[in-house]
């Protein structure tokens, strides 16, 4: 059997010993439901007597496989693994693979039976002891495993209760057959008591990991619509009967999510407690209990107890807290200290003869659950839908339900009070107990007074705002800006004109929207309503921009399932490498559009932290993708619809994935390309023949990030260029749309020394700095780069003195004569065939160099030629030289040092380096002073900068700088 046609699955399971000697292979089941891949816990026993745990190599010891339930599987299995188990035994080592028998007649020798007796009975100790050890080993992990998740604790506890009855039922096997064995000093007595107390603290913390799950495990929770803590309680324990269940009603019950955070309780209780609210009768009760169930029953098991974690604390039952503020006689209320105990004892009865085990697995309410609650209430007209409770939203951005006392306590009265007034008096609606309001703003004054009035508060809200004049770009920038640092959680704009923010969601990462709201603040979304065009309207948050192309069908007052169906979507095509997974993510939330009011929704911009890309749910695959890292996103790799491409380079060079997506995505119009802008025309290069067969015409941007002084949207474009459908072999295959590349730094081909000759052509003042280096270049290719540089404005140019075949002798010669001496200021000679490029330099020239080195490598054992040293006098001796370097340069007649410092001007030159081996020698001129203040051996640097000793020349060195100083009169500094 294969996994998606590439992945072959072997038949069999692996085993080794314990020292890793190969045993008995077993073979390997499928689970038809689940696809999962194991082997059978009673093959293994069969096949190694004594078995007792297995160890993955050098790991902790191998669960048994558990249900989404947290239950053992039934049979026992262990999951497959590529390599080999481990087998741990109570036999002895080496005897795993086959059975021992032991056969006892009346003929066998008393002697005999002895020894096979006590072996058997070091065997069922050794057992016991592998038992225990095991279930202590699990205890451990429970132990520290309290505040994981539900489907880390789940196994472990499972695991732990299997080892639990096997160590009683060894126990009294052992009992039974008159074997008495110590277990780290414990009796079978003190094994027992011990197993006692150790399963009582696995369902303590069982129970605890369950609370903590169920209160902590939240992703986001700003977008709870109802308070999470809730209980169900018998509507009359009076009328019920346990055996007619048309009398088991109940009611719904709201709980006040006060922290324990808050601070200054101002005399109020720090715990939770019932609303003060009669509770709520059930549409769909048995419904309800399918969906909620488990939740329910550990929530009135934590009010029974008694459960506190760092936010909540929950009062136990007895204590009667829950209870503050219930005992007011509220209307339909039966809650009260005689009365709140039988009703939770019988809700949690009821509850548990419901729930299936399934449930064990969720003990947290999600946010779709949270706000789907209301759904199974009956509300009456006019009542009170959240059950007295008030929406909170703290600093963090959590939401929470809180009863009038406490909502008070959090928020400022008289802020608060003087902006409601403000809503309602310009014909705005107030919904305090939902944190929510709406205004319409008729000019800049309104808008300053209601944002002042708005930041007074501390409070955070949702809210919806009309424009109802034309405001200025910068002033919305700046507004928005403000209203978000306010800490709301969603803001509906109206009034926004495409004058004020760009439609298009290339822009997002850079518009007012994006900036100024979704990503300097931390608001969830920003709906802007009418907009780009009457009766459509644009989603933005931190992750996503949508733009619907018709109108809503409904109402999208509710986010949270919407919300979270996004966030589904954004996690599963990040970090999909498949189309199968994009095409399927994108089903889903086609439907999730619909269900919330978005039928037809072509495009949506998805935004991670290194890369943003827009999907198309038609073609169920991304269609533009922006990468801010040296990367491609995984979720590009499916793509075959790409039509826009950014990525951002730290080499020249591509990566074979960015190679194969250019080349695999045929129908691209347009790729950037931000690097460090070395080599361009490699770049080009890269891009024409990945982009061999292609059915359109393609832009290609190039981006110099030298310049990107922000990482992301800054840098200088350097070219522009349009590539025809088919690559020619002329330049006329490329249109230059700009073109500011000022150098080449790497080899180029034949090819694209013809399309720099061409560009040339074009921008003659472009380049200013070049390479040569005819490694991969034919006289043909050596004719474009002789064009080239005549036309060009060259500044710097360094020369590669490769050795020169025959046949490139006299286009090489032509190439250096076409040298611009007129605009050249640099010049680098490397290589270690420096005096045969210099034999083929013609001599008329009249250089102006301000810089001259030169790098001889490789192990001549020959020093420069004199014709080579007389080359260099002339440039030196005609260039005003400002700086000069010559490493491993030795004349073959060291006399020829003479012609080199002849030529030097004293008054011009600031530095003249040469390295020798690992020695490195600097002589700094600047003017000729005192003779008698030098020294040739120690001399004071200028600008006040302390001598340093020069030790270590070699005497040719010393006297050509004697030569120096007598003739220039000059101060020399001298340093190592």
């Amino acid at each position: 059997m294969a996994l998606l046609g590439s992945v072959y699955h072997p038949a069999f399971q692996q085993f080794v010993s314990e020292d890793y000697q190969p045993l008995a292979s077993l073979p390997i089941h499928v689970c038809p439901q689940t696809s999962e891949r194991y082997v059978l816990w009673s093959n293994v026993q069969d096949a190694f007597e004594g078995v007792v745990f297995l160890r993955y190599w050098s790991t902790t010891r191998v669960l048994f496989m558990t249900r989404q339930d947290g239950e053992l599987y039934r049979p026992l299995r262990i999951q497959h693994k590529p390599q080999a188990y481990r087998v741990f035994s109570h036999r002895v080592q080496g005897r795993h693979a086959v059975k021992s028998q032991y056969t006892q007649n009346t003929n066998d020798n008393p002697s005999t039976i002895d020894a096979l007796d006590k072996e058997q009975h070091t065997h069922l100790a050794r057992r016991l002891e592998h038992l225990y050890e095991t279930y202590m080993v699990l205890f451990e992990r429970i132990k520290a495993s309290i505040k994981c998740d539900r489907d880390e604790v789940l196994p472990l506890v499972a695991n732990a209760r299997y080892f639990h009855v096997e160590l009683l039922e060894e126990l009294g096997r052992l009992d039974r057959d008159g074997v008495k064995a110590l277990v780290h000093g414990l009796n079978h007595d003190q094994i027992r008591n011990k197993l006692g107390v150790c399963e009582h603290h696995v369902s303590d913390w069982e129970f605890w990991n369950a609370c903590w799950n169920s209160l902590s495990r939240v992703v986001s929770r700003w977008d709870y619509a109802t308070s999470r803590l809730f209980v169900v309680l018998p509507s009359d324990l009076d009328s019920w009967v346990d055996t007619d269940p048309s009398t088991h009603q109940f009611r719904l019950h709201f709980i006040c999510e006060n922290c324990k955070s808050d601070g200054n309780s101002g005399g109020l209780p720090q715990y939770v407690h019932l609303s003060n609210h009669p509770g709520y009768k059930f549409r769909r009760q048995q419904e309800f209990f399918q969906e909620y169930g488990d939740y329910v029953l550990r929530v009135l098991e934590m009010v029974e107890y008694g459960h506190s974690n760092v936010v909540y604390e929950i009062p136990s039952l007895d204590t009667f807290k829950i209870l503050w503020q219930c005992d007011s006689g509220i209307t339909g209320s039966r809650l009260c200290k005689d009365s709140i105990g039988p009703l939770i004892d019988k809700a949690i009865g009821y509850l548990q003869g419901l729930s299936p085990p399934e449930w064990k697995s969720r003990p947290w309410l999600t946010r779709s659950q949270s706000a789907a609650i209301k759904s199974y209430l009956d509300v009456q007209e006019g009542d009170n839908a959240e059950g007295n409770l008030h929406r909170c939203i703290n600093n963090g951005q959590h939401v929470y339900w809180k009863c009038r006392a406490h909502y008070h306590r959090y928020t400022k009265y008289d802020p608060v009070e003087r902006l409601t007034k403000y809503v309602c008096s310009h014909g705005g609606q107030v919904n305090m107990q939902q944190a929510t309001f709406s205004i319409d703003l008729g000019s800049a004054e309104m808008a300053d007074t209601f944002r002042n009035l708005l930041l007074s508060t501390s409070h955070k809200f949702n809210i919806s705002i009309t424009l109802s004049w034309a405001p200025t770009r910068s002033y919305v920038e700046s507004f928005f800006s403000k209203i978000a640092k306010t800490g709301i959680v969603i803001l509906e704009i109206d009034g926004i004109t495409v004058d004020i923010h760009p439609q298009d969601h290339v822009h997002y990462m850079t518009d007012l929207i994006a900036n100024g709201v979704t990503q300097k603040s931390n608001i969830k979304l920003v709906r802007l309503l009418n907009y780009p065009r009457p009766n459509e309207q644009c989603l933005y948050s931190n992750k996503f921009a949508i733009q619907t192309t018709c109108p809503p069908t409904q109402s999208t007052s509710d986010w949270v399932e919407f919300w979270s169906d996004l966030i589904a979507f954004g996690d599963i095509v990040s970090k999909t490498r498949f189309s199968l997974h994009c095409e399927a993510a994108a089903r889903e939330l086609q439907l999730a559009l619909a269900r919330n009011g978005f039928p037809v929704i072509f495009n949506i911009a998805v935004y991670d932290e290194d890369w943003h890309g827009v999907f198309s749910l038609m073609e169920g695959a991304f269609v533009e993708v922006h990468s801010f890292n040296m990367l491609l996103p995984e979720a590009v790799a499916p793509s075959k619809s790409l039509r826009v491409l950014t990525q951002y380079l730290l080499t020249d060079e591509f990566d074979q994935q960015f190679y194969d997506t250019i080349q695999t995505n045929i129908g691209l119009q347009e790729i950037t390309i931000a690097t460090y802008a070395r080599n361009i025309l490699l770049q080009i290069e890269l891009v024409s023949k990945a982009r061999c067969i292609s059915a359109n015409p393609l832009r290609l941007t190039l981006i110099d990030r030298m310049d990107d002084d922000h990482g992301r949207d800054h840098g200088r474009v350097v070219a522009q260029v349009d590539i025809a459908e088919h690559i020619q072999e002329t330049p006329d295959s490329f249109h230059i749309l700009q073109w500011d590349c000022d150098h080449v730094a790497s080899p180029i081909s034949d090819y694209f020394a013809s399309f720099l000759d061409f560009t040339i052509q074009q921008c003659p003042s472009a380049l200013t700095s070049f390479t040569l280096d005819i490694s991969i270049l034919t006289p043909t290719g050596l004719s474009s780069v002789e064009n080239s540089l005549r036309l060009s404005r060259l500044e710097h140019l360094s020369i590669f003195c490769r050795a020169i075949t025959p046949t490139h002798s006299s286009s090489v010669a032509q190439v250096l004569a076409s040298v611009p001496w007129s605009t050249l200021k640099s010049l680098v000679l490397f290589g270690s065939n420096i005096d045969e490029w210099i034999q083929l330099w013609p001599p008329n020239f009249s250089p102006r160099l301000l810089s001259l080195a030169v790098h001889r490598s490789g192990s001549a054992p020959l020093g420069l030629a004199h014709s080579s040293i007389l080359f260099l006098h002339q440039l030196i001796y005609l260039s005003p030289l400002v700086n000069v370097v010559f490493e491993n340069v030795q004349p073959r007649d060291k006399q020829d040092w003479d012609l080199i410092t002849d030529g030097l001007d004293p008054s011009l030159l600031r530095i003249f380096r040469t390295y020798s081996g690992d020695r490195v020698t600097t002589v700094s001129c600047a003017k000729a002073v005192d003779l008698d203040k030098t020294k040739i051996d120690a001399v004071e640097k200028e600008d006040g900068r302390e001598g340093e000793q020069v030790t270590g020349r070699s005497s040719w060195l010393k006297r050509k700088l004697k030569k120096l100083k007598q003739k220039w009169l000059g101060r020399f500094r001298c340093f190592r």
